[in-house]
């Protein structure tokens, strides 16, 4: 899924940037906001917690839009199921994967690529 100019504008070159802390942040309120949690649930999430099952109760599909989200978000793939599979264990998988993926060039070039 390609990143809308509104998202990396508002977002530049987040991976290169952030430390985790930051990014566990960012990402426990990416699933709040995407998947409509309480802030009683989101609130409670720890990095170990599973994303599917546990105490999110979040179904396959839910998982589904969140690797969407994520990818939108913060400019990566997530590849094939079992690489999603794997990113998608917890929050620390999520945020390992992120980082290892992170963009380190602007995803929009002031600069045409001649044709």
């Amino acid at each position: 899924m390609p990143i809308s100019r509104d998202n990396y504008y508002a977002w530049p070159m987040r991976n290169q940037f952030h430390d985790r802390h930051q990014l566990l942040a960012e990402l426990k309120q990416l699933i709040a906001d995407k998947l409509q949690l309480s802030e009683h649930i989101a609130g409670k999430l720890t990095q170990e917690e599973p994303l599917i099952g546990g105490s999110l109760k979040l179904d396959s599909l839910d998982v589904l839009e969140l690797g969407m989200y994520v990818e939108e978000e913060f400019g990566i793939t997530l590849g094939n199921a079992a690489e999603a599979r794997a990113a998608l264990v917890n929050l620390a998988s999520l945020a390992d994967f992120i980082q290892a993926r992170g963009r380190t060039t602007p995803a929009f070039s002031s600069n045409p690529v001649p044709a």
